[in-house]
Parts: structure tokens; sequence; C-alpha cells
């Protein structure tokens, strides 16, 4: 078996977790790695990204307060492309 790549979960792996699971439409996702033996594991993602606080050292400037921000203003799935999860 060559590499796997962390995928989406399908519509039918997240029904058949639903019960047991902490799901929040628009608030989580289900990402899967396929197994060897035709089932998946599954992981449900709060998409949540929460800084607090960001504390700056004496004498940063603006632009590297921004340059220090902007990776945390992305979008979800680009951030999740860096990591080989793939939609």
């Amino acid at each position: 078996m060559g590499m796997q790549h962390i995928r989406l979960a399908t519509e039918k792996e997240i029904e058949a977790i639903r019960d047991r699971s902490d799901l929040m439409p628009g608030h989580t996702s289900v990402l899967a790695l396929d197994n060897d033996k035709g089932g998946a594991d599954l992981a449900v993602v709060r998409n949540c990204y929460e800084l607090n606080p960001v504390i700056y050292a004496e004498g940063t400037g603006d632009l590297r307060r921004a340059r220090f921000l902007w990776p945390w203003k992305k979008d979800f799935w680009e951030l999740a492309s860096t990591a080989s999860i793939h939609k």
C-alpha cells in the first residue's frame, strides 16, 4: 500500500459516528485516513483557531505584528492543505 493522505470523511462515514461524536455543523470537520482493511480512522476537528492573548515584545513594529498574525487569518483549508489533508 502506497503513502496514504488524510482526506475529508464521506457523508456515510460521518453518519456512522454521529451518535458518538460532538459534531457541530459549520463548526466541525471530519477527517479520515484509510486503513488496509477497508475501514478508515476518523477524527472530528473543531474549526476553531484562537489566539488569546497575543503579547508582543516592547518595540515590535506593525509589520512584524502583521507578519506574526498572518498565518492565523488564513482559511482552514489552506492550513489543512499544508498537513496533506485532501478535500
